[in-house]
């Protein structure tokens, strides 16, 4: 079958998505009921091969039943995160279901996870930050921390998540402290900085290194006040990712959604508690 995309909300990632659909000279359409000129109607979605569900993450998760009840049954990507309820994890049985999870086509990503070495590591520490009043209305470890949940898992090949861990929240701030297998782990997350910031720091034994996701960096930290800038060649995340979905790559979001409704969960039991 030769491919054939259907973009469903063509807002701000709909459109940047549609513009690597032409690079890769596919076709498709899109279905939006706020933007002029495409589909009246979801119909006859199985003349598609692909479908990219890029609507805002509340309603995810009926965009996708929507398909699935008119007999689609090709390849899915849903922005991230996939769902927002945990009633909704079934959607991870469709092995069909790619999830945005963008950052680990992150160059800066891929070039520092081929210096960590198991054995060595004794800390890693996540921090991002958005800025006021970007995302306001979506909580904060939905549109931030889920990206670094999945970055823990991939870069550290965890197949699973920490039993026990500290979360210490004020307002639209997290702080998120675990140790698993000998490693500590931090996680810093904020929707109330003037400053934009992704950055991931490591501390091996011997040497730290800081990558930087916004401006694709490496740095690493040595004895004798070394530091060295190690080379990352630049690439885009969202054409690496949608060349992935749509020519025969893979991903598993399952755990890094299951970590994030855990820590809504005992957030929620803190907060009774509280």
């Amino acid at each position: 079958m030769k491919k054939k995309i259907l973009i469903i909300g063509l807002g701000k990632m709909g459109q940047i998505y549609s513009k690597y659909l032409n690079e890769f000279d596919l076709k498709w359409d899109y279905y939006d009921p706020y933007v002029v000129g495409g589909l009246k109607k979801l119909a006859n979605v199985s003349k598609y091969s692909h479908i990219i569900i890029s609507t805002p993450s509340e309603v995810h998760y009926n965009s996708y039943q929507k398909i699935i009840s008119l007999g689609f049954d090709g390849h899915i990507y849903i922005d991230k995160p996939v769902i927002i309820s945990a009633e909704h994890m079934s959607i991870f049985n469709n092995k069909k279901v790619f999830c945005g999870m963008t950052e680990r086509y992150n160059p800066a990503v891929i070039k520092l996870k081929g210096f960590l070495e198991p054995d060595s590591l004794v800390s890693i520490k996540f921090s991002r930050y958005s800025t006021v009043p970007a995302n306001i209305g979506t909580p904060v470890v939905f549109d931030l921390g889920i990206h670094d949940l999945d970055l823990y898992l991939y870069l550290l090949n965890f197949n699973e998540f920490p039993n026990t861990y500290n979360i210490f929240e004020k307002s639209k701030t997290y702080y998120i402290m675990a140790e698993q297998n000998n490693v500590l782990s931090m996680f810093e997350w904020s929707h109330e900085s003037y400053r934009r910031e992704r950055k991931i720091i490591v501390l091996q034994k011997g040497v730290v290194y800081e990558a930087d996701l916004i401006d694709q960096k490496v740095v690493s930290y040595e004895a004798c006040n070394v530091v060295r800038n190690l080379y990352v060649d630049k690439a885009q995340p969202l054409r690496e990712i949608m060349k992935d979905f749509l020519f025969g790559g893979s991903d598993d979001a399952k755990l890094a959604h299951e970590f994030m409704f855990d820590i809504i969960l005992r957030q929620r039991g803190m907060r009774k508690r509280g």
